[in-house]
């Protein structure tokens, strides 16, 4: 049996609850509409708080490494004063260019929670009826290198000694835009990144003479 019988039943009246979110935010390089973190938080709360349940943070703390890590805590509360504790929950950091550490953490911090409360509610992606006006030939689907290969590239960048700002520069006078978020690089990508690391890592320094 369940030690907290009523917390059990407020969460399962707050699945309930639950709206579909609509999609407010648009994502220009893959051209697609998608519902922010901002978005799906208030609707969790709301949801949340009308079954007498409240979420919160209870602490976080970053795990180093080739791919940095956050890793938070969070108690779901209700009000009859029955608690429930989720503890060290990973979520990955991604530096990227124009967003530095500080602005990453920030973005993780609330990504992570969104995700965790869309999973907890088990809140819809999409109604019904959008999917039946979706055209799904004009839908053409990127595969994208997601949280493994954004590390893999740190990690090999990092052994060769090349620093990311001076790929994504090359990248760019390749007339590339590459996405902030490295996890959202084409999968088709990753060849010619071992290439360019190999051919930064090969090249001779060009020799000077004196006068």
């Amino acid at each position: 049996m369940s030690s907290t019988p009523h917390l059990s039943a407020a969460l399962v009246k707050a699945q309930s609850l639950v709206k579909p979110v609509s999609k407010d935010a648009y994502n220009k390089h893959h051209k697609y509409a998608y519902a922010s973190a901002e978005a799906m938080l208030e609707a969790a709360r709301t949801a949340l708080n009308s079954a007498g349940l409240a979420l919160s943070r209870t602490g976080w703390v970053i795990l180093q490494g080739d791919l940095p890590m956050l890793l938070s805590s969070f108690r779901l509360d209700h009000e009859s004063g029955e608690s429930r504790d989720f503890l060290q929950l990973p979520w990955p950091i991604l530096e990227g260019n124009g967003r530095p550490f500080d602005k990453a953490l920030a973005g993780a911090l609330t990504t992570q929670q969104a995700y965790f409360v869309r999973d907890l509610l088990q809140m819809p992606k999409e109604d019904e009826n959008e999917i039946d006006r979706r055209n799904d030939k004009e839908t053409v689907e990127i595969e994208v290198i997601g949280v493994a290969g954004a590390g893999k590239i740190r990690r090999n960048l990092k052994a060769a000694g090349l620093p990311l700002a001076d790929l994504i520069a090359d990248m760019k006078t390749a007339k590339l835009d590459p996405p902030a978020d490295l996890a959202n690089w084409p999968q088709a990508w990753m060849k010619g990144v071992a290439s360019w690391i190999e051919r930064k890592t090969t090249e001779v320094p060009a020799q000077t003479t004196e006068p």
